[in-house]
């Protein structure tokens, strides 16, 4: 029988105690800092795309951990990887798969400094994250209030439209295939929203956009209503996609950050990039997607989920 994921973590909740769960990274106090700890998991059958080497996989890895150390506001400190794999994969898989990791690493001007490496099946990583934030600046997916709007760092659709056509054996623009496959974490944005102390929680868009929109209202306890014409979208995705919102919706892996701020303030603010007013918060719960004033139906959810 299938795992439904959202129904395990569910319960995941309910026998774990810790208060400090349910956002992207692990806040633990440090002084005047927290430092944050977040663990994301990689599967060579389940997430490397057509056309990666091992070395974009390590990349790819090693941005889906940061991205959760952007998504509360955090500089990142470390990476630490443990492996499991089988016997049918080769030292040369390996090694080349760590030095993407650590090319990844060290963009952001941090090091790949340890791990594990264990026998098991396949290939599967397990990438710890660690990071640390200021306590005043740090943002979590639980502080969205109703009066609130909702803003993104980026355009969407580019990214799972060429997830969506690599699986399916179809030829990619270099330029666009890269950002799917080398995905940059927006870690600068991420500083930049934290340290004007205004924007009220924030989540990152790695399980698509409308799977984090879910999960940011699901954590804040409030409804979310986006207006679909707002939604910035890639122009790739607009010509090869149109008006076919599987992309857009339930891509994954833009990794743009989607965050709540009071009204005004994207006109208060200059922080040196551009964001998108996408919709509002409102008493509820759940999230609407209104196209042409009108609410459309969603189906499906999860992240490389097209149904």
């Amino acid at each position: 029988m299938k795992v439904d994921e959202r129904e395990l973590i569910r319960k995941i909740f309910e026998i774990t105690p810790s208060t400090r769960k349910g956002d992207d990274a692990v806040p633990i106090e440090a002084g005047e800092e927290f430092f944050l700890i977040s663990v994301d998991g990689v599967s060579q059958e389940k997430d490397m795309l057509p056309g990666s080497t091992p070395e974009d996989f390590g990349w790819y890895s090693c941005s889906l951990s940061l991205s959760d150390i952007a998504a509360c506001g955090g500089n990142p400190l470390s990476i630490l990887i443990s492996l499991t794999f089988g016997k049918e994969v080769s030292e040369e898989f390996v090694l080349e798969f760590l030095k993407g990791a650590e090319e990844c690493a060290s963009y952001f001007s941090i090091h790949l400094d340890g791990g594990d490496l264990n026998e098991g099946s396949g290939f599967v990583a397990d990438v710890v994250s660690i990071g640390k934030v200021p306590k005043e600046e740090y943002l979590s997916r639980k502080g969205a209030r109703p009066g609130d709007e909702i803003y993104v760092t980026g355009p969407f659709g580019d990214v799972g439209g060429a997830i969506l056509s690599m699986l399916s054996g179809e030829e990619v623009p270099p330029e666009v295939a890269r950002r799917a496959i080398r995905p940059l974490p927006k870690l600068r944005e991420g500083r930049e929203i934290a340290k004007t102390k205004e924007a009220t929680s924030m989540i990152d868009s790695s399980d698509g956009l409308y799977e984090s929109l879910l999960e940011l209202s699901q954590a804040s306890g409030v409804l979310l209503k986006v207006e679909l014409e707002q939604v910035p979208k890639g122009e790739w995705y607009l010509r090869r996609y149109g008006e076919d919102l599987r992309p857009l919706l339930f891509g994954g892996g833009e990794l743009e950050l989607i965050f709540t701020a009071p009204p005004g303030f994207d006109e208060k603010y200059d922080l040196g990039f551009e964001i998108f007013k996408i919709g509002n918060v409102l008493e509820g719960s759940g999230v609407k997607i209104l196209k042409g004033g009108k609410e459309i139906e969603v189906k499906g959810h999860g992240w490389r989920h097209f149904s």
